[in-house]
């Protein structure tokens, strides 16, 4: 059976399934019961089958929750809550059911067996034996919710009819149309439910349902076929024709239709509203928004000259310019003395100006008097050490050529860089050339440049290249794409079979999810009322 909500998205439909077959139970002779509006048809059955029920509904709401009944007793309950409006697509399935035995609560399946121990009575009673019931409840508004009054429950049932296990007495059956020749029997060879599962099943039972009343009422009277046709009925739902019946429009008191997204008010809402609002930015900075600490540069202590390589590195450009000069040596005051202002000026190789030096050395030195032994506070002269001092001690015959022409020296000349000459004095006397070093390679000290910033934008590539690189990327990635969809197909032939249980078992964790969820609200709820209570009592007791 199908039903629709007027003005609305939501529908549901309903139907009776047998173990061992894949479509539904056709069903005959739909009618309106005028006392509750349940949906009512016949559906065929044989002795020995095993019925369940299978549904569906869609549509927006915040909560859902179905009751099965099997022939007047509530036997299975089930929930789905979200937090906001959504859009619902929920099964409504309930393959086993709820039984008392003397050894506990059993979750089992059911079997169509003759009625015995009863008496059939044609009235205008409500039809119980012989029915499978569903009771669709959904939220219309939000905060709807309501008790489901005095119904049998299968945890305090003891029995309608003779019953080996649970007793019970003979009771009259009454029927509308058909009456009924089967009931339902429960296997009971079935382990009892353990733990905490017949509270949690019993709370569920005793909860309240969303709305104020049932949205829908599916009921199934179960007969044989031949009954059925017997009174001549209409088909109203042909499993291998969908277009056999229509959808039952339901006629309820019109509401403001329901948005997504929408919550129910909470106790703690006044406060709520100004909890959301945005906070107010903090007075004090936080430490991200403190500002970084300027790093101050320690005081340079003196001490030995630094490396030229550390020179370079720490001084700034305009510094570097200036020490990539290499400054001219101090002269001695002997050797601008021993300088003849006549000569021609020098273009000799460096050997020649230690010739020049050991000259005014020598004359410096043959002026000074030759101290006493005796004498402490003159010193002798020291030996020479360096390589400088002892060429400029040995005897100066070979500057006697520096007058008419400098010989060329025997070693062979060595590269140097040339310097940069000074230029003339005012009295047209040549300054000495600087004391050149020995000819061993020294580092160049780099000569600050400007920055010059690269351009960040790559070359261009030509337009052929770029088609050419797009072409091989889009066959690569045409290759891959090719293999990667035979290696999942490979995958989706192995994963066949299991896709059905797959989908079975995902349903089941969605079900079994939202019943967790639901019993979390409820036993929440009981201990936010028991501390409230306890609470209450604590306090009339000390005002005692």
């Amino acid at each position: 059976m199908r039903v629709v909500e007027k003005d609305t998205d939501r529908k549901a439909q309903v139907n009776i399934y047998v173990k061992g077959r894949v479509q539904a139970l056709q069903e005959y002779g739909e009618y309106v019961d005028p006392r509750d509006n349940a949906i009512c048809c016949y559906v065929p059955i044989d002795e020995g089958h095993q019925p369940k029920v299978g549904g569906r509904f869609s549509g927006k709401t915040l909560a859902i929750a179905y009751d099965t009944f099997v022939d007047g007793i509530l036997r299975k309950v089930g929930s789905h809550v979200a937090k906001s409006v959504i859009l619902h697509n929920r099964k409504l399935d309930t393959e086993t059911f709820l039984y008392k035995t003397p050894k506990g609560i059993i979750d089992t399946t059911i079997t169509v067996a003759p009625l015995e121990h009863a008496a059939t009575v044609q009235d205008d009673a409500a039809e119980t034996i012989g029915t499978i019931e569903l009771r669709l409840y959904i939220t219309r508004q939000l905060g709807d919710w309501h008790e489901i009054g005095k119904v049998k429950k299968y945890y305090a049932h003891q029995g309608d009819m003779k019953d080996r296990d649970t007793g019970g007495i003979e009771r009259k059956v009454g029927y509308n149309r058909i009456a009924p020749i089967f009931r339902m029997s429960f296997e009971k060879d079935t382990t009892p439910l353990e733990d905490n599962q017949p509270k949690t099943y019993q709370r569920r039972a005793d909860a309240k349902r969303p709305g104020t009343e049932p949205w829908a009422i599916f009921r199934f009277h179960y007969r044989t076929e031949a009954e059925i046709l017997k009174e001549n009925m209409s088909m109203g739902f042909d499993p291998d024709d969908k277009d056999i019946g229509e959808a039952h429009t339901l006629v309820l008191e019109p509401l403001p239709p329901l948005t997504i997204g929408a919550k129910p008010l909470s106790k703690n809402d006044g406060d709520a509203s100004s909890r959301s609002e945005s906070p107010m930015l903090p007075t004090t900075p936080a430490k991200s928004a403190q500002p970084i600490p300027k790093i101050s540069c320690p005081i340079k202590k003196p001490g030995p000259p630094p490396n030229p390589s550390e020179a370079t590195t720490m001084s700034s450009p305009k510094d570097q310019a200036q020490t990539a000069t290499p400054e001219a040596p101090s002269i001695p005051t002997a050797d601008m003395t021993a300088k003849v202002p006549c000569l021609p000026e020098s273009s000799t190789k460096p050997a020649n100006a230690h010739a020049e030096k050991s000259v005014a050395v020598a004359k410096a030195t043959t002026n000074k008097p030759s101290p006493s032994p005796l004498d402490p506070a003159k010193k002798s002269p020291q030996t020479p050490s360096t390589p400088a001092q002892k060429e400029a001690a040995k005897p100066a015959p070979a500057t006697t050529n520096t007058t008419s022409g400098q010989k060329k020296s025997d070693t062979p000349p060595v590269a140097v860089i040339p310097a940069k000459r000074s230029s003339t004095t005012t009295n047209g006397i040549t300054p000495p050339e600087p004391k050149r070093t020995m000819p061993t390679p020294t580092p160049t000290l780099p000569i600050a440049q400007p920055v010059v910033p690269r351009s960040s934008t790559p070359k261009t590539l030509s337009i052929e290249r770029q088609l050419a690189d797009q072409r091989k990327k889009l066959e690569d990635m045409r290759k891959r794409r090719a293999e990667t969809a035979k290696k999942q197909a490979e995958i989706d032939e192995q994963m066949g079979p299991y896709k059905q249980r797959m989908a079975e078992e995902l349903d089941r964790l969605n079900e079994a999810m939202m019943e967790e969820e639901s019993a979390y609200n409820e036993e929440a709820e009981h201990y936010s009322a028991s501390v409230e209570v306890l609470q209450e009592f604590k306090k009339a007791d000390g005002g005692n």
